[in-house]
Protein backbone atom coordinates (compact mmCIF):
# COMPACT_ATOMS: atom_id res chain seq x y z
CA UNK A 1 0.00 0.00 0.00
CA UNK A 2 2.76 2.54 0.76
CA UNK A 3 4.30 1.88 -2.92
CA UNK A 4 1.01 2.49 -4.16
CA UNK A 5 0.41 5.81 -2.16
CA UNK A 6 3.98 6.72 -4.02
CA UNK A 7 2.65 6.24 -7.57
CA UNK A 8 -0.54 8.36 -6.40
CA UNK A 9 1.47 11.39 -5.71
CA UNK A 10 3.80 11.73 -8.78
CA UNK A 11 2.49 14.02 -10.82
CA UNK A 12 1.89 12.54 -14.29
CA UNK A 13 0.54 13.15 -18.04
CA UNK A 14 -0.85 10.41 -20.63
CA UNK A 15 -0.79 9.86 -24.30
CA UNK A 16 -2.84 7.61 -26.10
CA UNK A 17 -2.22 6.18 -29.77
CA UNK A 18 -5.24 3.95 -31.06
CA UNK A 19 -5.20 2.56 -34.60
CA UNK A 20 -7.32 -0.04 -36.47
CA UNK A 21 -5.67 -3.35 -34.78
CA UNK A 22 -4.20 -1.73 -31.65
CA UNK A 23 -4.47 0.65 -28.45
CA UNK A 24 -1.32 1.95 -26.69
CA UNK A 25 -1.26 3.82 -23.89
CA UNK A 26 1.69 5.31 -22.16
CA UNK A 27 2.65 6.50 -18.63
CA UNK A 28 4.87 9.84 -18.48
CA UNK A 29 6.22 11.67 -15.89
CA UNK A 30 8.09 15.12 -16.50
CA UNK A 31 11.01 15.90 -13.95
CA UNK A 32 12.42 19.22 -14.49
CA UNK A 33 13.35 19.59 -18.66
CA UNK A 34 13.06 15.68 -19.09
CA UNK A 35 10.65 13.06 -19.54
CA UNK A 36 10.54 9.42 -17.49
CA UNK A 37 8.14 6.71 -18.98
CA UNK A 38 6.23 5.12 -16.65
CA UNK A 39 4.23 2.51 -17.72
CA UNK A 40 2.99 1.03 -21.00
CA UNK A 41 -0.09 -0.61 -22.16
CA UNK A 42 -0.44 -2.16 -25.60
CA UNK A 43 -3.13 -4.27 -26.66
CA UNK A 44 -4.02 -5.57 -29.88
CA UNK A 45 -7.44 -6.31 -30.90
CA UNK A 46 -9.40 -7.32 -34.21
CA UNK A 47 -9.81 -4.48 -36.61
CA UNK A 48 -13.75 -4.47 -36.91
CA UNK A 49 -13.93 -3.86 -33.02
CA UNK A 50 -16.33 -0.90 -32.38
CA UNK A 51 -15.72 2.26 -31.14
CA UNK A 52 -18.38 1.34 -27.60
CA UNK A 53 -15.98 -1.52 -26.94
CA UNK A 54 -12.99 0.69 -28.10
CA UNK A 55 -14.29 3.11 -25.12
CA UNK A 56 -14.46 0.13 -22.68
CA UNK A 57 -11.11 -1.24 -23.49
CA UNK A 58 -9.58 2.33 -23.12
CA UNK A 59 -11.32 3.16 -20.36
CA UNK A 60 -10.01 -0.54 -18.76
CA UNK A 61 -6.09 0.75 -19.42
CA UNK A 62 -6.27 3.82 -17.97
CA UNK A 63 -7.80 2.63 -14.43
CA UNK A 64 -5.13 0.11 -14.63
CA UNK A 65 -2.90 2.89 -14.79
CA UNK A 66 -4.10 4.50 -12.40
CA UNK A 67 -5.25 7.78 -14.35
CA UNK A 68 -7.00 10.37 -12.02
CA UNK A 69 -8.13 13.69 -14.64
CA UNK A 70 -4.30 14.37 -15.83
CA UNK A 71 -3.60 15.84 -18.87
CA UNK A 72 -4.00 12.67 -21.94
CA UNK A 73 -2.71 13.51 -25.20
CA UNK A 74 -4.28 11.80 -28.58
CA UNK A 75 -1.29 10.98 -30.80
CA UNK A 76 -3.34 10.99 -34.00
CA UNK A 77 -2.41 8.32 -36.72
CA UNK A 78 -0.68 9.75 -39.97
CA UNK A 79 -3.72 7.98 -42.61
CA UNK A 80 -5.97 9.92 -40.93
CA UNK A 81 -4.37 13.51 -41.87
CA UNK A 82 -3.49 15.04 -44.90
CA UNK A 83 -0.57 17.33 -44.74
CA UNK A 84 1.15 19.93 -47.66
CA UNK A 85 4.14 21.79 -47.58
CA UNK A 86 2.92 25.55 -48.55
CA UNK A 87 4.22 28.80 -48.94
CA UNK A 88 2.17 31.92 -47.46
CA UNK A 89 3.10 35.61 -48.00
CA UNK A 90 3.12 36.67 -44.05
CA UNK A 91 5.56 35.91 -41.49
CA UNK A 92 2.65 37.14 -38.54
CA UNK A 93 1.45 33.63 -36.86
CA UNK A 94 -2.27 35.03 -36.78
CA UNK A 95 -2.66 35.73 -40.37
CA UNK A 96 -0.45 31.93 -40.79
CA UNK A 97 -3.54 30.53 -39.13
CA UNK A 98 -6.25 32.41 -40.91
CA UNK A 99 -4.80 31.37 -44.10
CA UNK A 100 -4.59 27.97 -43.70
CA UNK A 101 -7.83 27.62 -42.54
CA UNK A 102 -8.86 28.75 -45.65
CA UNK A 103 -6.72 26.68 -47.81
CA UNK A 104 -7.42 23.56 -46.41
CA UNK A 105 -10.89 22.90 -48.82
CA UNK A 106 -8.27 23.48 -51.73
CA UNK A 107 -6.63 20.07 -50.80
CA UNK A 108 -9.99 18.29 -49.37
CA UNK A 109 -13.19 18.14 -51.43
CA UNK A 110 -15.09 19.46 -48.34
CA UNK A 111 -16.14 23.10 -47.18
CA UNK A 112 -13.67 24.30 -44.86
CA UNK A 113 -15.75 24.34 -42.03
CA UNK A 114 -15.89 20.24 -42.19
CA UNK A 115 -12.08 20.55 -41.91
CA UNK A 116 -9.87 21.34 -39.00
CA UNK A 117 -5.96 22.51 -39.61
CA UNK A 118 -3.07 22.66 -37.28
CA UNK A 119 0.63 23.82 -38.79
CA UNK A 120 4.15 24.71 -38.10
CA UNK A 121 6.22 27.34 -39.49
CA UNK A 122 9.39 25.65 -40.74
CA UNK A 123 11.08 28.83 -41.79
CA UNK A 124 10.39 32.25 -42.96
CA UNK A 125 12.56 33.65 -45.98
CA UNK A 126 13.61 36.85 -46.81
CA UNK A 127 11.08 38.02 -49.14
CA UNK A 128 8.41 37.43 -46.29
CA UNK A 129 6.89 34.35 -47.23
CA UNK A 130 6.83 31.28 -44.36
CA UNK A 131 7.25 28.31 -45.34
CA UNK A 132 4.70 25.69 -43.33
CA UNK A 133 4.18 22.14 -43.12
CA UNK A 134 -0.08 22.43 -42.58
CA UNK A 135 -1.79 19.56 -41.32
CA UNK A 136 -5.88 18.90 -42.38
CA UNK A 137 -8.18 16.51 -40.52
CA UNK A 138 -11.77 15.91 -41.52
CA UNK A 139 -14.12 17.06 -38.32
CA UNK A 140 -15.06 14.19 -37.83
CA UNK A 141 -12.20 12.52 -37.26
CA UNK A 142 -11.19 14.60 -34.23
CA UNK A 143 -15.13 14.49 -33.27
CA UNK A 144 -14.81 10.02 -33.03
CA UNK A 145 -12.06 11.27 -30.73
CA UNK A 146 -13.59 13.77 -28.83
CA UNK A 147 -16.75 11.51 -28.27
CA UNK A 148 -14.69 8.56 -26.59
CA UNK A 149 -12.83 11.13 -24.20
CA UNK A 150 -16.70 12.60 -22.93
CA UNK A 151 -17.78 8.85 -22.93
CA UNK A 152 -14.94 8.30 -20.21
CA UNK A 153 -15.26 11.93 -18.51
CA UNK A 154 -11.61 12.70 -19.49
CA UNK A 155 -11.36 16.80 -20.46
CA UNK A 156 -10.09 17.28 -23.84
CA UNK A 157 -6.47 18.30 -23.60
CA UNK A 158 -4.32 17.91 -26.79
CA UNK A 159 -4.70 16.14 -29.98
CA UNK A 160 -1.33 15.73 -32.33
CA UNK A 161 -0.34 14.04 -35.05
CA UNK A 162 2.07 11.21 -34.38
CA UNK A 163 4.63 11.81 -37.33
CA UNK A 164 5.92 14.64 -34.76
CA UNK A 165 6.69 12.63 -32.44
CA UNK A 166 8.70 10.55 -34.24
CA UNK A 167 10.65 13.58 -35.09
CA UNK A 168 10.79 14.42 -31.48
CA UNK A 169 12.38 11.17 -31.11
CA UNK A 170 14.87 11.04 -33.58
CA UNK A 171 15.36 14.86 -32.36
CA UNK A 172 15.83 13.66 -28.94
CA UNK A 173 18.81 10.65 -29.95
CA UNK A 174 20.73 13.71 -32.01
CA UNK A 175 20.69 16.54 -30.00
CA UNK A 176 23.09 18.50 -31.61
CA UNK A 177 23.12 18.90 -35.44
CA UNK A 178 21.00 16.42 -36.45
CA UNK A 179 21.04 15.21 -40.04
CA UNK A 180 18.43 15.64 -42.43
CA UNK A 181 16.82 12.10 -42.33
CA UNK A 182 13.90 10.36 -43.33
CA UNK A 183 12.85 8.59 -39.92
CA UNK A 184 10.81 5.30 -40.88
CA UNK A 185 8.64 3.54 -37.78
CA UNK A 186 7.83 -0.38 -39.12
CA UNK A 187 4.30 -0.93 -36.62
CA UNK A 188 2.90 -4.56 -37.07
CA UNK A 189 0.92 -3.62 -40.25
CA UNK A 190 1.90 -0.02 -41.59
CA UNK A 191 4.46 1.75 -41.87
CA UNK A 192 5.30 5.32 -41.63
CA UNK A 193 7.45 7.63 -42.77
CA UNK A 194 8.88 11.14 -41.67
CA UNK A 195 11.12 13.10 -43.11
CA UNK A 196 12.78 15.74 -41.28
CA UNK A 197 15.14 18.74 -42.64
CA UNK A 198 17.22 20.66 -39.63
CA UNK A 199 15.35 19.39 -36.79
CA UNK A 200 11.51 19.75 -38.11
CA UNK A 201 9.03 17.87 -40.47
CA UNK A 202 8.86 18.58 -43.65
CA UNK A 203 7.11 15.78 -45.17
CA UNK A 204 5.29 12.53 -43.79
CA UNK A 205 3.48 9.43 -45.28
CA UNK A 206 1.58 6.07 -44.28
CA UNK A 207 1.30 3.14 -45.96
CA UNK A 208 -0.02 -0.52 -45.37
CA UNK A 209 2.29 -3.39 -44.54
CA UNK A 210 2.16 -7.00 -44.76
CA UNK A 211 4.72 -8.15 -42.88
CA UNK A 212 3.31 -12.08 -43.66
CA UNK A 213 3.52 -11.56 -47.28
CA UNK A 214 6.84 -12.95 -49.15
CA UNK A 215 7.58 -10.28 -51.22
CA UNK A 216 7.24 -7.58 -48.80
CA UNK A 217 10.96 -6.13 -48.82
CA UNK A 218 10.47 -5.15 -52.55
CA UNK A 219 6.98 -3.64 -51.64
CA UNK A 220 8.81 -1.89 -48.72
CA UNK A 221 11.56 -0.53 -51.05
CA UNK A 222 9.39 0.51 -53.69
CA UNK A 223 7.43 2.75 -51.03
CA UNK A 224 10.12 4.06 -49.66
CA UNK A 225 11.59 5.37 -52.92
CA UNK A 226 7.93 6.43 -53.59
CA UNK A 227 7.83 8.67 -50.49
CA UNK A 228 11.24 9.59 -51.59
CA UNK A 229 10.27 10.90 -55.01
CA UNK A 230 7.45 12.57 -53.40
CA UNK A 231 8.90 14.66 -51.39
CA UNK A 232 11.46 15.59 -53.77
CA UNK A 233 8.57 16.69 -55.71
CA UNK A 234 6.61 18.37 -53.33
CA UNK A 235 8.83 19.92 -51.18
CA UNK A 236 11.96 20.13 -53.42
CA UNK A 237 15.45 21.22 -52.06
CA UNK A 238 18.22 18.26 -50.93
CA UNK A 239 17.91 14.70 -50.71
CA UNK A 240 17.94 13.46 -46.95
CA UNK A 241 21.23 11.96 -45.87
CA UNK A 242 20.43 9.12 -44.44
CA UNK A 243 17.72 6.54 -44.04
CA UNK A 244 17.26 5.67 -39.97
CA UNK A 245 14.96 2.63 -39.12
CA UNK A 246 13.39 2.93 -35.85
CA UNK A 247 13.88 -0.24 -33.76
CA UNK A 248 15.91 -2.92 -33.30
CA UNK A 249 14.05 -6.34 -33.84
CA UNK A 250 14.01 -8.67 -36.44
CA UNK A 251 11.52 -7.03 -38.69
CA UNK A 252 13.71 -3.39 -38.19
CA UNK A 253 16.68 -5.33 -39.27
CA UNK A 254 14.91 -7.11 -42.43
CA UNK A 255 13.66 -3.72 -43.81
CA UNK A 256 16.98 -2.48 -43.14
CA UNK A 257 18.95 -5.30 -44.64
CA UNK A 258 17.09 -4.52 -47.46
CA UNK A 259 17.86 -0.86 -47.98
CA UNK A 260 21.31 -1.06 -47.54
CA UNK A 261 20.94 -3.70 -50.86
CA UNK A 262 19.10 -0.90 -52.89
CA UNK A 263 21.69 1.26 -52.04
CA UNK A 264 19.73 5.05 -52.75
CA UNK A 265 20.65 6.63 -49.78
CA UNK A 266 22.45 5.34 -46.21
CA UNK A 267 21.07 3.55 -44.21
CA UNK A 268 21.11 2.81 -40.13
CA UNK A 269 18.61 1.65 -36.90
CA UNK A 270 18.36 3.48 -33.92
CA UNK A 271 16.52 1.96 -30.97
CA UNK A 272 15.17 2.94 -27.63
CA UNK A 273 18.60 4.75 -26.22
CA UNK A 274 19.18 3.76 -22.59
CA UNK A 275 19.78 7.05 -21.51
CA UNK A 276 16.27 8.10 -21.78
CA UNK A 277 14.59 7.41 -18.67
CA UNK A 278 12.20 4.39 -19.50
CA UNK A 279 11.50 2.12 -16.94
CA UNK A 280 12.68 -1.73 -17.58
CA UNK A 281 9.55 -3.86 -17.91
CA UNK A 282 8.46 -1.20 -20.89
CA UNK A 283 11.54 -1.98 -22.42
CA UNK A 284 10.55 -5.87 -21.97
CA UNK A 285 7.31 -5.17 -23.19
CA UNK A 286 8.23 -3.43 -26.22
CA UNK A 287 10.83 -5.94 -27.36
CA UNK A 288 8.30 -8.38 -26.95
CA UNK A 289 5.80 -6.58 -29.14
CA UNK A 290 5.60 -6.17 -32.64
CA UNK A 291 4.15 -2.92 -32.32
CA UNK A 292 5.78 0.26 -31.63
CA UNK A 293 5.73 3.34 -29.05
CA UNK A 294 8.27 5.86 -31.01
CA UNK A 295 5.64 8.24 -31.67
CA UNK A 296 4.01 7.99 -28.07
CA UNK A 297 7.57 8.72 -26.54
CA UNK A 298 8.45 11.33 -28.83
CA UNK A 299 5.58 13.05 -27.56
CA UNK A 300 6.25 12.47 -24.32
CA UNK A 301 9.80 14.61 -24.65
CA UNK A 302 8.72 17.82 -24.85
CA UNK A 303 4.98 20.01 -25.63
CA UNK A 304 4.72 20.67 -28.99
CA UNK A 305 3.15 24.59 -29.39
CA UNK A 306 -0.31 25.03 -29.54
CA UNK A 307 -0.37 25.66 -33.41
CA UNK A 308 0.04 21.83 -33.93
CA UNK A 309 -3.07 21.41 -31.51
CA UNK A 310 -5.89 19.98 -33.66
CA UNK A 311 -8.73 20.96 -31.88
CA UNK A 312 -11.23 23.08 -33.45
CA UNK A 313 -10.85 26.76 -32.51
CA UNK A 314 -13.83 27.00 -30.56
CA UNK A 315 -12.89 23.99 -28.27
CA UNK A 316 -9.61 25.53 -28.17
CA UNK A 317 -10.99 28.99 -26.73
CA UNK A 318 -13.13 27.15 -24.09
CA UNK A 319 -9.23 25.45 -23.15
CA UNK A 320 -8.01 28.82 -22.62
CA UNK A 321 -10.85 30.60 -20.71
CA UNK A 322 -10.78 27.00 -18.79
CA UNK A 323 -7.42 27.20 -17.38
CA UNK A 324 -7.68 31.16 -17.01
CA UNK A 325 -10.53 30.71 -14.66
CA UNK A 326 -8.73 27.61 -12.81
CA UNK A 327 -5.38 30.04 -12.65
CA UNK A 328 -7.63 32.38 -10.66
CA UNK A 329 -9.35 30.29 -8.86
CA UNK A 330 -5.49 29.09 -7.37
CA UNK A 331 -4.38 32.84 -7.29
CA UNK A 332 -7.79 33.34 -5.03
CA UNK A 333 -7.54 30.60 -2.67
CA UNK A 334 -3.72 31.34 -1.69
CA UNK A 335 -4.41 34.90 -0.98
CA UNK A 336 -7.45 33.74 1.43
CA UNK A 337 -4.79 30.93 2.72
CA UNK A 338 -2.34 34.14 3.53
CA UNK A 339 -5.11 35.81 5.21
CA UNK A 340 -6.78 33.67 7.12
CA UNK A 341 -2.78 32.49 8.71
CA UNK A 342 -2.91 36.23 9.49
CA UNK A 343 -6.20 36.26 11.55
CA UNK A 344 -5.55 33.23 13.51
CA UNK A 345 -1.97 34.30 14.33
CA UNK A 346 -3.38 37.69 15.53
CA UNK A 347 -6.55 36.41 17.44
CA UNK A 348 -4.54 34.46 20.33
CA UNK A 349 -6.85 34.15 22.49
CA UNK A 350 -10.87 34.53 23.17
CA UNK A 351 -10.85 37.72 24.44
CA UNK A 352 -8.48 38.98 21.84
CA UNK A 353 -11.00 37.01 19.47
CA UNK A 354 -14.32 38.74 20.56
CA UNK A 355 -12.36 42.48 20.66
CA UNK A 356 -11.27 41.94 17.36
CA UNK A 357 -14.33 40.84 15.82
CA UNK A 358 -16.28 43.97 17.36
CA UNK A 359 -13.87 45.97 16.13
CA UNK A 360 -14.30 44.34 12.77
CA UNK A 361 -17.91 44.89 12.79
CA UNK A 362 -17.67 48.35 13.93
CA UNK A 363 -15.63 49.19 10.68
CA UNK A 364 -17.72 47.52 8.92
CA UNK A 365 -20.09 49.25 9.07
CA UNK A 366 -18.08 52.50 8.92
CA UNK A 367 -17.29 51.15 5.88
CA UNK A 368 -20.96 50.55 4.74
CA UNK A 369 -21.91 53.63 5.29
CA UNK A 370 -18.89 55.28 3.20
CA UNK A 371 -19.71 53.05 0.25
CA UNK A 372 -23.03 53.78 -0.11
CA UNK A 373 -22.47 57.12 -2.15
CA UNK A 374 -19.91 55.26 -4.09
CA UNK A 375 -22.15 52.59 -4.90
CA UNK A 376 -24.74 55.17 -6.40
CA UNK A 377 -21.71 56.68 -8.65
CA UNK A 378 -20.88 53.03 -9.68
CA UNK A 379 -24.39 52.60 -10.53
CA UNK A 380 -24.46 55.77 -12.98
CA UNK A 381 -20.62 54.63 -14.15
CA UNK A 382 -22.62 51.57 -15.21
CA UNK A 383 -25.25 53.39 -16.71
CA UNK A 384 -22.80 55.46 -18.73
CA UNK A 385 -21.24 52.44 -19.83
CA UNK A 386 -24.21 50.78 -20.95
CA UNK A 387 -24.94 53.59 -23.07
CA UNK A 388 -21.27 54.12 -24.62
CA UNK A 389 -21.80 50.33 -25.45
CA UNK A 390 -24.84 50.57 -27.30
CA UNK A 391 -24.85 49.25 -30.72
CA UNK A 392 -22.86 51.13 -33.36
CA UNK A 393 -25.38 53.05 -35.55
CA UNK A 394 -25.60 52.48 -39.22
CA UNK A 395 -23.88 55.75 -40.27
CA UNK A 396 -21.40 55.16 -37.78
CA UNK A 397 -20.68 51.84 -39.33
CA UNK A 398 -20.66 53.27 -43.21
CA UNK A 399 -18.55 55.99 -41.71
CA UNK A 400 -15.67 54.02 -40.02
CA UNK A 401 -15.78 51.62 -43.32
CA UNK A 402 -15.23 54.73 -45.71
CA UNK A 403 -11.97 55.65 -43.05
CA UNK A 404 -10.62 52.11 -43.50
CA UNK A 405 -11.07 50.82 -46.61
CA UNK A 406 -7.86 50.90 -48.86
CA UNK A 407 -8.31 52.57 -52.10
CA UNK A 408 -7.16 48.94 -53.77
CA UNK A 409 -10.43 47.21 -52.17
CA UNK A 410 -13.90 47.73 -53.75
CA UNK A 411 -17.11 46.95 -51.84
CA UNK A 412 -19.77 45.51 -53.98
CA UNK A 413 -22.79 45.41 -50.74
CA UNK A 414 -22.83 46.27 -47.28
CA UNK A 415 -25.74 44.46 -45.42
CA UNK A 416 -25.88 45.40 -41.70
CA UNK A 417 -28.96 44.61 -39.27
CA UNK A 418 -29.21 46.64 -36.25
CA UNK A 419 -28.02 44.52 -33.30
CA UNK A 420 -27.04 41.68 -35.84
CA UNK A 421 -24.26 41.31 -37.90
CA UNK A 422 -22.14 42.80 -40.40
CA UNK A 423 -21.94 41.41 -44.17
CA UNK A 424 -18.95 42.95 -46.73
CA UNK A 425 -18.91 41.84 -50.19
CA UNK A 426 -16.01 43.40 -52.56
CA UNK A 427 -13.12 42.11 -54.81
CA UNK A 428 -9.46 42.78 -54.20
CA UNK A 429 -6.05 42.75 -56.42
CA UNK A 430 -4.64 39.74 -53.97
CA UNK A 431 -5.24 37.76 -51.09
CA UNK A 432 -2.84 39.91 -48.65
CA UNK A 433 -4.91 43.22 -49.62
CA UNK A 434 -7.94 41.21 -48.16
CA UNK A 435 -6.36 39.81 -44.52
CA UNK A 436 -5.13 43.71 -44.36
CA UNK A 437 -8.52 44.85 -44.42
CA UNK A 438 -9.78 42.32 -41.73
CA UNK A 439 -6.38 43.76 -39.65
CA UNK A 440 -7.64 47.23 -39.87
CA UNK A 441 -11.65 46.52 -38.92
CA UNK A 442 -10.17 44.45 -35.90
CA UNK A 443 -8.19 47.71 -34.86
CA UNK A 444 -11.19 49.93 -35.46
CA UNK A 445 -12.81 51.36 -31.92
CA UNK A 446 -16.21 51.05 -33.76
CA UNK A 447 -16.30 47.43 -34.34
CA UNK A 448 -14.35 46.43 -31.36
CA UNK A 449 -17.51 44.43 -30.15
CA UNK A 450 -17.57 42.31 -33.07
CA UNK A 451 -15.92 39.01 -34.12
CA UNK A 452 -14.60 39.78 -37.78
CA UNK A 453 -13.26 36.16 -40.00
CA UNK A 454 -13.33 35.34 -43.78
CA UNK A 455 -15.68 33.61 -45.02
CA UNK A 456 -14.43 33.34 -47.97
CA UNK A 457 -11.99 34.63 -50.76
CA UNK A 458 -11.87 33.28 -54.04
CA UNK A 459 -9.46 34.15 -57.32
CA UNK A 460 -10.91 34.49 -60.59
CA UNK A 461 -9.80 36.13 -63.84
CA UNK A 462 -11.78 39.26 -65.67
CA UNK A 463 -10.76 41.05 -68.61
CA UNK A 464 -8.95 43.50 -66.25
CA UNK A 465 -6.74 40.48 -64.78
CA UNK A 466 -7.10 38.13 -61.76
CA UNK A 467 -9.11 39.58 -58.90
CA UNK A 468 -10.43 38.43 -55.27
CA UNK A 469 -13.76 37.66 -54.64
CA UNK A 470 -13.94 37.98 -50.67
CA UNK A 471 -16.95 37.82 -48.23
CA UNK A 472 -16.16 39.30 -44.46
CA UNK A 473 -18.40 38.08 -41.73
CA UNK A 474 -18.71 41.08 -38.88
CA UNK A 475 -20.36 38.56 -36.04
CA UNK A 476 -21.69 40.09 -32.59
CA UNK A 477 -20.06 39.11 -30.04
Amino acid sequence: MAKLSLIQKKKFFFICHITPDCLKVLRCQRLNSESGFDALEIEAFAPELNDTALTENLGRILKKLQYNKEPLTVCLPRNHATCRYLKVPTASEEEIANIVSLQASRYLPYPAEELVTAYQTIFSDKDGYSHVNLVIVHRDVISRYLKILKDLNIPASSIVLGSFGLTNFYNHSNPKDAPDAMVVDIDASSVEIAVIRERKLVFSRNFRLAGSSPDWKETFIAEVKKTLEAYLKEVAGERPQKIVILGESAPQQAALEALKKAAFLPVESLGYDKKIRIRGEILDRLGASSHTAFSLIGLGFKQVPESLNILPADLKEQLRRSRSGKERIRRAAAIAAIILIWFLASVKNADNQAKYLNRLKEELNKVSRQAKPLEDIERRFKILENRRSRRAASLDIIRELYRVMPASVSLNSLIYEEGGQLVLRGQAPELNAVFGLVSQLERSGVLKSFNIKVRFATKKKTQAGEVVDFEIICAKK
